[in-house]
């Protein structure tokens, strides 16, 4: 691989001590001839344009005002010459084998536009847990961990641009940065979604590890960083329709529970998808699985599109244009308790699902502290009151004819003093108090048991549904989806 030419490209603004140990990382653990380093420097006073001058390894480009990060990326990548552009936090350290492996995940297919690896510090579920103490130790560490393996390489739908290495070509087709997200935050993922509408996917290589110190630039600022993320999260939403981070979020939790053959044909059905960051978290997992997401807003199903089959709308799509008798899995993400009839609506999932089909919901919480507090004091909201209580969604779930029914929840982590009140309520009531008052909300899982099939009348019907689901792919126009 020693014949391709990798861009490192890294922007500065003061933090010398960290420059210098970023590129003599670079330097120590990546194999010469196999790249350059570019740096753009956004106007430092610490004596970091000095130094970079002095290195006759590194073209320099000197601001003559702070550009923001974006647009010193965008200077950097007209200078690249490499076959591949990597976007560098000047507040890493590399390591063995970092710059091969990623390599290797791009020569493994055409399709894959930009790769990115685990750290210590990072948002989007790129982090891993570490237990070294200093930089020596961290490179014992990495050089046990990077060892390339292609079963670890999972597909995102973003990656974060502190360590980002995208394929040229692909590069000269989605554009520069947008500069719109000066000085920083969100240019990442909006740049992973223009990839990704390219028709190219992004790997998070599981199998390489590098340091990431976090947060330097900003990290004495944090109200203005705060502020920052918010006005860029509102840019981002308004130019592409969904939310960068809320809605990729991923339910690691909800894909453990699906329980099914990895290798199997799964159908899986997401109701209330988002963005699709669950759902192709599934396809990792099942990767012969067919999925489909609905999803009211139409960025969100865009974004699911691109790499599964969506359906713009919300739950009441269960009863329009679904089979019967379809889907091995449904997930309904916090749609039950707004749905008038909640009974109702668990009979069509269970419809909805093949015998031993896994049903999945989240449900908030109605005894949550909070919710009682509002209702004692007035200030409850009547949308407050739709949630569900453990003992209702029981009830519900063996009413609907489900089998092996489970209820775990996200832990809340209520205060000691919401925990007195509470123990001191039950204590005048003469009961204990249940230990779900620490759930923010409700984590469920039914299965469909045998037996039942489609009433002769429906059947004709069902089947058209059925042929016409096996030809779908991408935004599903709903209108080309009514059967009459």
């Amino acid at each position: 691989m020693s014949e391709l030419l990798t861009s490192i490209i890294i922007v500065t603004y003061n933090k010398l001590d960290y420059t210098q140990a970023c590129i003599s990382s670079i330097r120590q653990y990546t194999e010469p001839g196999s790249y350059e380093i570019i740096v753009i420097d956004n106007q430092s006073g610490d004596g970091t344009r000095d130094w970079l001058l002095e290195q006759e390894d590194i073209r320099v480009v000197l601001n003559d005002d702070n550009a923001g990060f974006p647009r010193g990326c965008n200077q950097g990548i007209e200078l690249a010459r490499g076959d591949y552009i990597l976007l560098l936090n000047n507040d890493t350290i590399v390591t063995t084998r970092w710059l091969t492996n990623m390599l290797a995940c791009f020569a493994s297919g055409d399709t894959i536009g930009a790769v990115g690896t685990v750290t210590n510090s990072c948002s989007n579920f790129q982090e891993i847990p570490v237990t070294y103490r200093d930089m020596d130790e961290m490179q014992r560490f990495a050089a046990k961990y990077n060892v390339s393996n292609p079963l670890l390489w999972e597909e995102r739908l973003r990656l974060i641009g502190y360590n980002l290495m995208i394929r040229r070509d692909v590069m000269n087709r989605v554009g520069p940065l947008d500069e719109q997200f000066t000085p920083g935050n969100y240019e990442d993922d909006d740049l992973s979604y223009r990839i990704r509408r390219e028709g190219f996917r992004l790997l998070l290589c599981k199998d390489t590890f590098i340091h990431h110190f976090g947060s330097v630039s900003f990290g004495e600022q944090r109200e203005r960083f705060h502020r920052l993320l918010e006005t860029n999260g509102r840019k981002f939403a308004a130019k592409w329709d969904f939310e960068a981070a809320h809605d990729t979020h991923i339910r690691f939790d909800i894909v453990d529970l699906i329980r099914k053959a990895r290798n199997e044909p799964h159908r899986i059905l997401e109701v209330g998808a988002k963005a699709g960051g669950t759902l192709m978290k599934a396809r990792y997992h099942y990767p012969n699985a067919k999925l489909f997401g609905i999803e009211e807003r139409e960025g969100g199903a865009r974004s699911i599109g691109l790499f599964a089959t969506a359906l713009q709308g919300d739950v009441k799509m269960m009863y329009e244009i679904l089979p019967v008798g379809y889907f091995d899995v449904l997930f309904i993400h916090n749609q039950l308790h707004r749905f008038p009839d909640h009974l109702a609506l668990l009979k069509r999932a269970r419809e909805l699902l093949k015998p031993d089909g896994v049903l999945l919901a989240t449900v908030p919480n109605l005894q949550q502290p909070h919710v009682l507090y509002a209702l004692l004091d007035g200030t409850i909201r009547r949308e407050q009151l739709a949630a569900l209580t453990y003992t209702e969604i029981m009830g519900l779930l063996h009413e609907a004819g489900f089998a092996d029914g489970l209820v775990t929840g996200i832990y809340n982590g209520i205060s000691e003093k919401d925990n007195a009140v509470l123990r001191e309520m039950n204590a005048l009531r003469e009961v204990g108090a249940p230990y779900h008052f620490n759930f923010s909300e409700f984590v469920v899982r039914a299965v469909n048991p045998p037996g039942g099939s489609v009433p002769a009348a429906d059947k004709p019907l069902n089947d058209a549904r059925i042929e016409m689901f096996e030809r779908l792919s991408g935004v599903a126009p709903i209108e080309e989806l009514v059967l009459q």
